[in-house]
């Protein structure tokens, strides 16, 4: 027979875990399944400080506070596996995963998450949350005073080179297009080219991540 629970969160992201420690104080049977690590892309974060009541903490520390949270109520358990399926029935949903067979809940909860666009080049993966950042708002005050690069010529980068030129004393927005070509709104191509920080790197790519030596 399958297990039944009140409630089943697929997913163990920041958003997972608050869903559970709510289940939990609700005393609901509740299951979460995490495929890969508990605590989602914030775990790759060296230093949190934005998040109210912690001034200063690990990503990686902070969720692992989380998945302790969480896994204090009697009525929460944890596992990992990956979800094959979810299919709804008459009174729930049936989820199916890869190694621990089927489960049947009233409620499901999907916490997903989000991957970022990678480059797949030489020292991105090594200098993730050392140098190389995906998220402008979360990281831009590491970058203070740096000369730094952005790749990309979209809305979400342009913006963001706008966000990160409050602190940054250069940016150099690496461009795969011709000269002054740019593929965001018009509202954000003008107010960037306007920037005394930004400069443009026309029709290029990135190749590889270096640490910089010092002299």
């Amino acid at each position: 027979m399958r297990k039944e629970y009140d409630v089943l969160i697929v997913g163990g992201g920041p958003g997972g875990l608050t869903a559970a420690i709510y289940a939990g104080r609700a005393e609901l049977k509740t299951l979460l399944i995490e495929k890969s690590g508990y605590g989602g892309r914030i775990t790759e974060t060296a230093e949190v400080k934005n998040y109210p009541g912690v001034e200063l903490d690990s990503g990686n520390h902070l969720m692992e506070t989380f998945k302790k949270h969480a896994e204090d109520a009697e009525s929460v358990e944890l596992k990992r596996t990956t979800v094959t399926k979810v299919q709804p029935v008459e009174d729930g949903f049936i989820v199916s995963t890869k190694r621990r067979g089927d489960f049947t809940a009233k409620t499901v909860i999907l916490d997903l998450g989000t991957v970022p666009r990678e480059l797949n080049i030489s020292g991105e993966k090594e200098f993730v949350g050392q140098g190389v950042s995906y998220c402008a708002t979360c990281d831009a005050e590491f970058f203070k005073d740096q000369e730094i690069f952005v790749v990309g010529a979209g809305d979400q980068a342009i913006e963001e080179s706008e966000y990160l030129a409050k602190f940054a004393k250069k940016i150099n927005i690496v461009v795969l297009h011709d000269g002054g070509i740019l593929d965001c709104n018009e509202v954000a191509a003008k107010n960037i080219k306007n920037n005394p920080k930004v400069s443009f790197i026309w029709n290029s790519t990135l190749a590889e991540n270096q640490r910089r030596r010092k002299s």
